[in-house]
C-alpha cells in the first residue's frame, strides 16, 4: 500500500503540532478529535509502509546473497571444466 504525499504531510504536521504544544505548557494546541484521528491514522500508515519497505529490503538482500552464491558456484564449475581441457 502506497502512502500518499498528503498523508505523509499530515503526519509530519501532526507531529510538529504535538512537539510544539509539548514545549509550551501555558499554551495548549487544541485540535479537533477527528483531525487527531486522521493524523494518527496517517502516522500508522506511514509506519506500516516503512515496515513493508524494510521487509522488502531484507528480502532483496537475502536474494542478492543467494544469487551471489549461485554465481560463485557456476564460476567454480566453469573454471573446473576449463582446466580439464
Amino acid at each position: 500500500m502506497k502512502m500518499s504525499t498528503g498523508g505523509i504531510a499530515a503526519a509530519a504536521l501532526g507531529l510538529a503540532l504535538i512537539a510544539g504544544g509539548a514545549g509550551c505548557a501555558a499554551k495548549k494546541a487544541e485540535l479537533d478529535p477527528a483531525t487527531m484521528a486522521r493524523i494518527e491514522a496517517a502516522a500508522n500508515k506511514a509506519e506500516a509502509a516503512a515496515n513493508k519497505a524494510e521487509a522488502a529490503a531484507r528480502s532483496a538482500s537475502e536474494a542478492a546473497q543467494r544469487a551471489e552464491a549461485a554465481a560463485q558456484k557456476a564460476e567454480a564449475i566453469f573454471s573446473k571444466s576449463m582446466h580439464k581441457r
